[in-house]
């Protein structure tokens, strides 16, 4: 008798970030590849790619993915951020990880760490719900009102 050997595929990218099928999605300083990548992943929705200072003039939206090099960068686009996200929307910050700062020309007292986000956060009144690897470069992390979680 054999036996077979099933595995489970990885979840999708739109699975993991949450994302609907349809719907309006927002990103700030997302590089191209990362765009191509969520548009092949959810052909319906709705996405849109502006540069990180557009965060300042933009609509209210229900899916906002925000992506900053820098600790300087994140300090001054995560209130907007959480400005701009809907009533039970869904916000991801992206940022390099150290093992691409080099090659990216970013000083270690520059960067951006877990910690650094979590405690950017915590001033916000935002935690971690939860957080993935977009690819050897990004890590993100999932941030929800603190009053949603408790």
């Amino acid at each position: 008798m054999t036996t077979g050997h099933f595995e489970t595929p990885p979840p999708s990218l739109a699975h993991v970030l949450g994302l609907a099928a349809e719907g309006d999605v927002l990103t700030f300083g997302a590089p191209r590849a990362v765009v191509n990548r969520l548009r092949h992943a959810c052909p319906a929705a709705r996405i849109e790619a502006k540069p990180l200072a557009g965060v300042y003039s933009s609509q209210p939206a229900a899916f906002i993915g925000g992506f900053c090099w820098l600790r300087s960068e994140l300090t001054r686009a995560l209130p907007a951020f959480r400005r701009l996200l809907a009533t039970g929307g869904t916000l991801w910050v992206f940022w390099p990880k150290p093992v691409a700062w080099e090659a990216e020309g970013i000083r270690p007292e520059t960067g951006i760490t877990t910690e650094a986000v979590h405690a950017c956060a915590a001033s916000l009144g935002l935690v971690s719900a939860s957080a993935c690897d977009l690819d050897e470069v990004w890590a993100g992390v999932k941030l929800v009102p603190a009053d949603v979680v408790n």
